[in-house]
């Protein structure tokens, strides 16, 4: 087999019928990138693993595990914010504020991880979230959680009339320290978990996509970002077995221990991956080593370094394409962000549902249990899997997935309005002047004014909650308040729930029928549009993409767009609490959805303007064989004496060709002649030009640019003192020759270097070249191509991955 680095090179001298090829300067690219114990990387033969597949394991294992930690944070956070004495409001704010980190971070993290070493950062940034997860357990050491904190009841329980009820919460010892410790900590993770969800993305993704077949990642990246759904989704059940069990611990539990302890295993395997793919390296290599058989001579001069960062910056930032990709998913996910953290408001106006559920989903009613707590999440990684399967099977053109954006923007934005304007509900009975009234009935029942929305119907009218009805006891198997001293004409039992209940069923039963479909149709778009940008750019390119996209999809819709919807929703309050809006006017769903609407609308018309930009690119690469990659080897050729030989005595070379072939300032002429699709074949990444033709040195510097021709690693002065014997030796091989090598290394993907089988590889080329190859008999140089071949096996350098 052919060694990562044993790349057909020799350093012979004198030797003329020896064969000459680039090692290119990827040395350092072919290294384990967690070095730390490189004796057990060779004892354990860990080469094998590092493989595409093998890396996607692990990045959906640990996709799955960080999945879990976001909503297991965010779902018992009811509880710890209480435990902490952390105001609502700044919780609010404190389980999204990692977004916001994420758009300040994003550029630079992209830009310096893609430079260095992206698996090095990807795992170092998973080991210090496992870290991070374990460092939370310790203010809840000092500080343990009191069993009435967990219990169902207390957390979310009815808040019933109780004269002495304002006495038994004062009794609550808080260490003003350990809180302090307690919110740092908090804020700390959040950072952390910022990084790493950049690194996951923008190192992630795009190392994935480059050591992968263009026509493969679809499939690949779809699966990453499905395991982050499935990791919600059991995240969403984690974190309801503290209410189940009701446990004394949140970050000192089994649960997030073990999660934590995965996390930094799957960091260190993600580290233990080399800068590069062997088989991408492999792929080069050969690349270049045809190419330098085909007579182009490479050197440093045309290696392309990668650009700085503000270069780079500006340079997407002229791309139509990913700038208008990129706006368009801004306008959606500011509109779907910002309506998901208002919903529970809107949903309180609009049916008179309770949002003081626990955060965890718990205690929602059944359809929301149904379609929020467990549909919503399988169904999106459903629609990404499939979409990857699409997008990877059937290779539909740009313009069909920009069509298939659009109309999926258009579908979600109608069933939206379709479902949100509907009124079902009646006015509150405790509402006087945009304030509680505190009914004669109730008065001595020490109700607070910050109390949680829970409606209940006493006499056909809804109240406020079972405090301001002055209910005293609850049975939980009816569902029935019982002893409400406000109740008439001697009834002085509640229903649970408002009085429009009924009504409103169907309204709330086709909104959430509508969030769970709508959330599937975006997950396919946002597969689409991320192959859309990979595919736009150069490959150096995509992890700064990536990078740019991270920022706007996460500062426009929390930061500016947030502060619209919370000024919208602080105008039209409708009744206030000492510290909060307890209650919105139904003003308040209106604006909301106007506005929601708005930014929706403004995501179609930026995917129209996208159209007619987009068919400048390709998103496939064409796989239909090797030999046709490598048919326009010959016309790259440098002009010399032995390939008018050989055309002159080859009878399948027009006498057309030959005259083409004879001034050098005609090689393109014979390119046009004879290869009508050579422009086709690009490299990922770039514009499709293929209606313009340009002299073989730019095209040169073009795949450099790329990646796809690997320079030398030094210049070799055996070429650049002797053209004769170098266009002896690079004019040796045949297109025939040059196709069984490339076959010979294998597909772009998953090859296997797990064994040190490389003689025997070298065996096998010889026999490819000796059946396939017909050489010219008056040719002498190129008469036995095994003997060259027997002289580079002598010669290979052997350097261990």
């Amino acid at each position: 087999m052919v060694h990562p680095t044993d790349l057909l090179r020799t350093d012979s001298t004198g030797d003329e019928g020896s064969f000459v090829a680039p090692l290119g300067d990827y040395r350092n690219d072919v290294d384990c990138g967690c070095s730390a114990l490189p004796c057990l990387a060779q004892k354990l033969n860990l080469e094998k693993y590092a493989k595409p597949r093998c890396f996607l394991g692990v990045l959906t294992v640990a996709g799955l595990l960080s999945g879990i930690v976001v909503k297991y944070f965010r779902g018992t956070s009811q509880i710890w914010s209480k435990h902490y004495d952390i105001p609502q409001d700044t919780v609010d704010w404190l389980i999204y504020i990692n977004e916001i980190f994420v758009g300040l971070f994003a550029l630079f993290l992209a830009y310096w991880g893609n430079r260095m070493h992206r698996p090095n950062w990807l795992g170092a940034l998973t080991i210090y979230l496992g870290i991070s997860c374990i460092i939370l357990a310790i203010p809840e050491i000092y500080q343990p959680f009191r069993q009435e904190e967990t219990d169902l009841d207390t957390v979310n329980g009815p808040v019933l009339c109780r004269i002495q009820k304002s006495a038994q919460l004062t009794n609550l010892s808080i260490n003003i320290n350990n809180q302090i410790i307690a919110f740092v900590i908090l804020i700390l993770y959040q950072v952390v978990y910022a990084l790493y969800t950049v690194s996951f993305v923008a190192h992630g993704v795009t190392y994935i996509d480059d050591n992968t077949s263009p026509n493969q990642s679809p499939i690949y990246i779809a699966l990453i970002f499905a395991s982050l759904r499935m990791g919600k989704q059991s995240g969403i059940y984690s974190a309801w077995m503290p209410y189940i069990y009701s446990r004394k611990n949140i970050f000192v539990s089994i649960v997030w221990l073990l999660v934590a302890s995965f996390l930094v295993i799957a960091g260190i395997l993600i580290a233990m991956f080399p800068k590069v793919m062997p088989n991408t390296l492999l792929r080069k290599s050969v690349n270049s080593l045809l190419s330098i058989a085909a007579g182009n001579i490479v050197s440093d001069k045309f290696k392309s370094d990668t650009d700085g960062f503000f270069k780079s910056l500006f340079r997407l930032l002229k791309n139509k394409i990913v700038l208008l990709n990129i706006t368009a998913m801004m306008f959606m996910q500011s509109a779907i962000i910002n309506f998901n953290i208002k919903e529970k408001d809107f949903n309180q106006v609009k049916y008179h549902v309770s949002k003081y559920n626990d955060a965890s989903g718990y205690s929602d009613t059944t359809l929301m249990q149904i379609s929020t707590n467990l549909l919503k999440q399988p169904l999106i990684a459903v629609s990404y899997v499939a979409a990857g399967l699409v997008i990877a099977k059937l290779k539909p053109k740009p313009k069909y997935l920009i069509y298939w954006n659009i109309k999926s923007f258009v579908a979600v934005l109608i069933t939206f309005a379709a479902t949100r304007f509907f009124t079902c509900t009646s006015q509150l009975k405790n509402d006087f002047g945009g304030r509680l009234s505190v009914p004669y009935c109730s008065w001595n029942c020490g109700c607070s004014y910050d109390g949680p929305f829970h409606p209940i119907c006493l006499n056909g009218e809804t109240h406020f909650s079972p405090c301001w009805a002055g209910c005293t006891s609850y049975d939980s198997s009816l569902k029935i308040y019982e002893n409400c001293t406000c109740g008439l004409n001697g009834i002085n039992t509640a229903s649970d729930g408002s009085c429009d209940t009924d009504n409103c069923s169907i309204f709330w039963a086709l909104a959430q029928v509508h969030a769970v479909v709508s959330s599937a149709l975006l997950g396919t778009t946002y597969i689409t549009s991320l192959i859309i940008n990979l595919r736009a750019v150069a490959s150096k390119d995509k992890a700064l993409t990536l990078g740019l996209s991270l920022t706007l999809l996460t500062l426009i819709p929390y930061l500016p767009v947030r502060a619209i919807y919370d000024v919208i929703a602080d105008n039209f309050c409708e009744i206030w609490g000492k510290k909060t809006c307890q209650f919105y006017s139904d003003n308040f769903a209106l604006f909301i959805s106007i506005v929601t609407i708005c930014f929706k609308i403004l995501a179609v018309l930026t995917t129209i303007a996208l159209l007619p930009f987009i068919r400048q690119i390709e998103l496939y690469k064409n796989c239909n064989s090797r030999r046709e990659s490598d048919s326009g080897l010959n016309f790259m050729r440098r002009t010399n004496n032995n390939t008018r030989n050989i055309y002159n005595n080859d009878p399948t070379i027009s006498v057309n060709s030959r005259r083409n072939e004879e001034p050098e300032d005609n090689e393109e002429q014979m390119a046009l002649h004879h290869s009508p699709t050579e422009g086709m074949h690009q490299s990922e990444g770039r514009l499709n030009t293929s209606g313009s033709r340009s002299s073989r040195s730019d095209r040169i510097n073009s795949y450099l640019s790329e990646g796809d021709l690997v320079p030398p690693l030094r210049a070799n002065m055996k070429l650049a003192k002797s053209t004769s014997r170098t266009s002896n030796t690079n004019s040796a091989l045949t297109d025939s020759s040059l196709s069984a090598i490339a076959n010979t290394v294998g597909d772009d993907h998953d090859s296997d270097f797990s064994s040190l089988q490389r003689l025997q590889k070298v065996k096998n080329l010889e026999n490819k070249l000796d059946s396939s190859q017909e050489i010219p008999s008056s040719i002498e140089s190129v008469r036995q191509p095994t003997g060259k071949l027997r002289n580079m096996k002598n010669n290979i350098v052997e350097t261990d991955f």
